[in-house]
C-alpha cells in the first residue's frame, strides 16, 4: 500500500541513534492489472504519522510523535502544521533520537505493526464501503415492517431467544 523509507543513523558524537520513516506512494506496476488494490493503492494518503504540537515558554515549538493515525485520525486531522484550534496535525515523515539502539528497534518494530493494522483497517473500510449498507442484529425486509410495533417486539424477542441459546449452549459445553 506504501512504500516506507526508513534511516537509520549513529551519531558518534553525540552517542546518539537516529531513526527517520518516510511514507512514499507506491509505483504502479502496470496498467493491466484489473486488481481494485493496485489502482486505489496508488490514491491513498501517505501523512500517515500524527504529530502534536507542543509550545514551549521559551522557544518556538516542538513537534512530538504522537504514533500512526487510525482510520479516523485520517479524516480528524489536518496534514501539514496544525492551524490555532488544533495542535493535532499528520505528516509522511517522522524523525526521531534515540540514546538506545534498542529501544530504537522495539520503536521501529512497533511504527511497522501500526502501520501493517492500519493499511488493515483502511482495506476494511474501503469493503464495507463497496458492499453498501452494514446491518447489525437480524435484518427485516420491508415488507416485514408494516407494522412498527410488531416488528420491535418480534426483533427485541428473537434478540434475547438467540442471545439466551448461546449462553444456553456455552453452559452446556
Amino acid at each position: 500500500m506504501w512504500r516506507v523509507y526508513i534511516t537509520r543513523m549513529r551519531d558518534f558524537d553525540r552517542m546518539d541513534h537516529r531513526l527517520r520513516m518516510e511514507i512514499a506512494r507506491p509505483v504502479r506496476e502496470s496498467s493491466s492489472s484489473s486488481d481494485e488494490s493496485s489502482e486505489s493503492a496508488v490514491d491513498v494518503d501517505t501523512n500517515v504519522f500524527l504529530m502534536q504540537r507542543q509550545w514551549p515558554a521559551a522557544s518556538g515549538y516542538n513537534d512530538a510523535v504522537v504514533g500512526v493515525c487510525s482510520v479516523a485520525d485520517l479524516n480528524n486531522y489536518p496534514v501539514g502544521s496544525p492551524d490555532t484550534d488544533n495542535v493535532f496535525f499528520r505528516t509522511s515523515v517522522i524523525d526521531m533520537v534515540f540514546r538506545s539502539s534498542d529501544v530504537m528497534d522495539e520503536t521501529e518494530e512497533t511504527i511497522l505493526e501500526d502501520l501493517a493494522e492500519l493499511r488493515d483497517n483502511i482495506a476494511d473500510v474501503n469493503q464495507l464501503i463497496r458492499e453498501g449498507a452494514v446491518f447489525a442484529g437480524q435484518y427485516e425486509s420491508s415488507s416485514s415492517l408494516s407494522s412498527s410495533s410488531e416488528s420491535s417486539s418480534s426483533e427485541s424477542s428473537s434478540f434475547s431467544s438467540s442471545k439466551s441459546s448461546s449462553t444456553e449452549s456455552s453452559s452446556s459445553t
